[in-house]
């Protein structure tokens, strides 16, 4: 049996986060290891699905979201509301 070595594994998923393996450069330190990019999102409120990394909206209650999902009234409102104060 020929078993790939896995370098750096990431806490959640378990694949390698090690450089040549491509997530070494989104990899994010987690407790004692490491954690890939794809796992260390959120969960959309609306669709539920996994929001990558740093492109989750939320909103005045800090609730997550895709841009698309949230209303656009909603985002447009509480974002106005965040630049006028």
């Amino acid at each position: 049996m020929n078993k790939k070595l896995i370098i750096d594994p990431c806490a959640h998923c378990g694949k390698s986060t090690a450089f040549g393996y491509g997530k070494f450069v989104n990899r994010i330190g987690y407790d004692d290891g490491w954690a890939c990019a794809e796992c260390s999102g959120y969960e959309c409120n609306s669709c539920g699905k996994d929001i990558y990394l740093d492109e989750e909206v939320r909103d005045k209650d800090l609730l997550d979201y895709h841009p698309e999902c949230l209303s656009q009234e909603l985002w447009h409102e509480d974002y106005l509301e965040e630049e006028t104060v």
